[in-house]
């Protein structure tokens, strides 16, 4: 049989030195006096014995009332172990050693995505041939778990591992080999759970898997005591978690005793005669326990907290240098900078951290290393902060965003869309250290607004190459082996200020309004620290004093407030809409920076947060209103958008898709068996001829409206489409609001709930019908000037703050169309068959793109005949916003 590939926790696995870094006063560790460690009390010894042996009393300990505890998804196995179906046979065992070969290869290359698909194929194998429930099907499920976690799928890899888990404990096989691997899935977990922020999840699944460790440690000791060491150094961490956040003075106590208990069950496991390295692993933990015991405690009880903290974790980094232990010593020497900075000893503190940083700088940015990195130069950032450095702080915060820069691009085509919402808050940490230092006036404007700028391009210019990739299946590139991690972010370009300085032309504005900061950013917050009023950040071409000026305008909670309710008229057709806009557009454009876009001819604005729902011709009319009527109001979602730019104006076909035949109501029995029903646009239709007559397009309409006929498209001048499509809302638990609408099947995830319906979508199953994210990104619309979704809040997407839109735009600009005209919420059928007719014409006449835009939605607002029938009513024409190039499409 052949020989299965063994979890390699030295391999597979990152080190524990990657726990990210705890600073709050509310995020501390553990209050309770104890013995010292080395000292082990039997009393305490038996209470643990109890508490490890009887799972029925540790976990009501460990769970806070607000603690959700962790399902496990069984194997259907049985109660009892199953024989193999068959044993391999000799072609089998070539092709999971050829599998196998080709995994190290790719692994070895930093391709781990693609490792783990290949893995799956020889598990696949394995259970095909001696079935699902194997041993070996468990052990295969381990390992493919530990490679699905290298490729950041941490969800999958959590199910895999558990799965294995319960198989290999279901055999009760108690061998070395078994042992072994039975410790390192359960230490893959503890690696998962840590980087969920789920700490009681280790401890649950400690309790489950008990009696088959027992068993272990009884039929194998020597061998097993060392790994079974290691899973109680790290329940006492998943004990403790969440110490600082208990308000409950009774449960705090109870976490830290059980955090304190696991340690000494740890040293008595070993008989009380560590190695040093396990020593150094109590010390550390005892150092980092008390070092946030201090985090809640007061005065002198605070002070020899720290003492002791920092004596215990000098002792583990002494003896984790003396072993030549690099790597676990810059864990020791972190912890050690968090103690010396509570303390108060800034230089040496310093003096650790540039040690550190200069060791990560010299090597390549690995994908594994990047909590690690994040970790290391977000904690001297806000050191430097704290220390009220200017000079080092400056540094501190460079170094983070060129990091940022770097990883953003390494990391993302590299994960699912998913698991990039969880990397998200990652990488946004340079802007929040930004905000804090801007607040305090250690940073100028400009400094900040660079961060920011940061925040949204480089992540939009990220994600744009993970899509591209990801979808059409491209490999990601391995990461850069031959420069070090410092040469790579020294040639990163993030100097976006002045990068939109030199689009801008003489006469020409650039306005970034900001949402304030969210008030977290894992440190103490004074309130001078913390900015309420949304700010508007005013740039010019130049270099000069005037070139970069900063206002701050309403308070986010009445902006948001005066926000919904225009959003809330408007799309619901009320009379006060354009009121509600006007008080809104009153708070946000103050005096002064009006006074600022008087002096301009052209303006661009970028939006944040909620204020991205805000059209940019509700805006423009408003601007009108104040007498600056003649100015270019354009909306920016990237810089690229910002000066003039070329557009082929080559001759070529456009299509016009419109009107698909949705099908008949289909009769159903119940409301789960229904899928919702698309009414048919009796618009559309005369929309898509009028379109098409106008551009002397390609027509496909009807029953040819097809989804594959839609995906068949390939790069026309100008795509026009003509049906239903939205974006679909998330509810807290991740399921889709509009979920029944696809017939209660989940085709849409992450961000991009987007969706557009085609031909059959009432009778047919919407993998055939619904057009998704993942088959737009894989569209090709290379040289198309403009794609137009003329439907209901095509416009909209999810929304992190500093990101922007996860939306259609971005979707569409990745695979080509260099503009699009969406819509911001729910629109007329007819209203909008007329804009568009106008705005068709205008563009034809060889008008920009915001201009032909603006004449159609001003004929709406001022033309008699339009005004009669209410459409001067911004629902009728507002929530149209135009994106991308604003340079014609056609010759005059």
């Amino acid at each position: 049989m052949v020989k299965y590939h063994r979890i390699r926790i030295d391999q597979a696995m990152p080190s524990k030195a990657k726990r990210k870094r705890r600073r709050t006063t509310r995020e501390a560790y553990p209050k309770s006096e104890i013995l010292y460690i080395l000292n082990i009390v039997s009393g305490i010894f038996a209470t643990c014995s109890l508490m490890l042996l009887n799972p029925t009393i540790a976990p009501a300990y460990t769970k806070s009332s607000t603690d959700k505890p962790t399902k496990e998804k069984p194997v259907s196995c049985g109660l009892k172990a199953p024989s193999n179906k068959r044993s391999l046979n000799k072609k089998e065992e070539t092709q999971i050693s050829s599998i196998i070969t080709e995994v190290e290869s790719l692994e070895s290359k930093g391709l781990y995505e693609q490792a783990a698909n290949q893995y799956f194929d020889a598990q696949k194998i394995i259970m095909d041939a001696e079935g699902s429930c194997s041993v070996n099907s468990g052990r295969f499920r381990l390992v493919y778990g530990s490679k699905l976690y290298r490729a950041f799928r941490l969800e999958e890899a959590e199910e895999q591992i558990k799965k294995g888990l319960e198989i290999l404990q279901l055999h009760s096989v108690g061998t070395r080999e078994t042992c072994e691997e039975f410790n390192g899935g359960i230490e893959f977990l503890d690696e998962i759970y840590t980087k969920k922020q789920d700490f009681v999840s280790l401890s649950d699944i400690f309790f489950k898997k008990w009696p088959f460790l027992k068993k272990c440690l009884e039929t194998q000791g020597e061998v097993t005591k060392p790994a079974l060491f290691n899973i109680f150094i790290r329940l006492s961490g998943a004990f403790f978690s969440g110490y600082v956040q208990e308000d409950n003075e009774a449960l705090r106590s109870k976490r830290a005793e059980l955090a304190f208990d696991s340690l000494n069950k740890a040293y008595s496991v070993v008989g009380g005669k560590p190695t040093q390295m396990q020593l150094a692993d109590i010390l550390l933990k005892e150092g980092y326990f008390k070092y946030s015991m201090a985090g809640v405690s007061k005065n002198n009880k605070r002070s020899d907290l720290l003492l002791r903290a920092r004596e215990a974790t000098s002792q583990a980094l002494r003896i984790h240098t003396g072993l030549n232990e690099l790597e676990r010593a810059e864990g020791s020497a972190k912890q050690l900078a968090y103690i010396l900075e509570s303390i108060g000893d800034y230089s040496q503190a310093d003096k650790i951290y540039r040690n550190l940083i200069a060791r990560a700088l010299d090597k390549p940015l690995r994908a594994t290393s990047i909590s690690e990195n994040y970790s290391l130069l977000s904690g001297y950032a806000m050191f430097t902060k704290n220390w009220d450095n200017k000079i080092h702080f400056r540094t501190a915060l460079l170094m983070l965003r060129q990091w940022e820069h770097v990883a953003l691009k390494a990391l993302l085509p590299s994960i699912t869309p998913k698991e990039r919402i969880e990397y998200l808050n990652l990488f946004s940490q340079s802007e929040g250290v930004a905000a804090r230092g801007f607040a305090t006036g250690i940073l100028s404007s400009e400094e900040y607004l660079d961060s920011f700028l940061q925040l949204r391009y480089s992540l939009i210019e990220s994600e744009i190459i993970a899509l591209r990739m990801s979808i059409k299946n491209i490999s990601p590139l391995a990461p850069n082996t031959i420069d070090t991690l410092a040469r790579q972010m020294a040639a990163s370009d993030i100097d976006y200020t002045n990068q939109i300085k030199r689009s801008l032309r003489e006469n020409d504005l650039f306005i970034q309004f900001i949402e304030p900061s969210p008030g977290g950013y894992n440190t103490r917050i004074s309130t001078n620290e913390i900015e309420t009023k949304t700010q508007a950040f005013v740039v010019r071409n130049g270099g000069g004093s005037e070139s970069l000026l900063a206002y701050k305008t309403c308070e986010k909670e009445l902006c948001n407030r005066l926000m919904s309710e225009a959003l809330r008229s408007s799309s619901q057709g009320l009379g006060d809409a354009s009121q509600k806009w006007r008080v809104l557009l009153d708070n946000l454009f103050s005096p002064e920076l009006v006074k600022q876009i008087q002096e301009s001819k052209q303006v661009y604005i970028g939006l944040d947060g909620l204020l991205q729902r805000v059209p940019i011709g509700i805006i423009r009319i408003h601007l009108e209103s104040k007498g600056l009527g003649s100015r270019r109001i354009i909306a920016v979602q990237s810089v690229a958008d910002i000066g003039n730019h070329e557009r082929n104006m080559q001759a070529g076909d456009s299509t016009v898709f419109y009107s698909p035949e949705f099908g008949e109501s289909a009769k159903c029995t119940s409301n789960a068996s229904c899928q919702k029903q698309w009414k048919e646009l009796v618009y559309s239709s005369k929309e898509g001829e009028v379109v098409s007559g106008i551009l002397s397009a390609n027509k496909v309409f009807g029953k040819q409206a097809s989804k594959s006929s839609m995906l068949s498209i390939k790069s026309p001048k100008v795509l026009h489409i003509s049906t239903h499509a939205g974006f679909a809302e998330e509810t807290t638990d991740g399921r889709s609001r509009d979920q029944s609408e696809f017939g209660g099947r989940q085709v849409l995830d992450g961000l991009y709930n987007i969706y557009i319906v085609a031909t059959g979508a009432n009778v047919s199953p919407p993998e055939s019908t619904i057009i998704t994210y993942r088959d737009l990104a894989g569209w090709d619309l290379s040289g198309t000037s403009l794609a137009v979704v003329s439907a209901c809040e095509t416009g909209l997407g999810g929304s992190m703050r500093g990101y922007g839109l996860f939306g259609m735009h971005r979707i569409l600009s990745s695979v080509g169309a260099e503009s699009t005209l969406l819509s911001m919420w729910k629109v007329d059928d007819e209203a909008t068959a007329v804009l568009m007719s106008l705005f068709y014409k205008s563009l034809k006449e060889g008008n920009l793109l915001d201009e032909a835009l603006a004449k159609a939605q001003d004929r709406m607002i001022k033309d008699p005949e339009y005004a009669a029938r209410g459409w001067s009513n911004p629902y009728y024409w507002a929530g149209w916003q135009i994106a991308g190039k604003m340079t014609p499409v056609f010759n005059k």
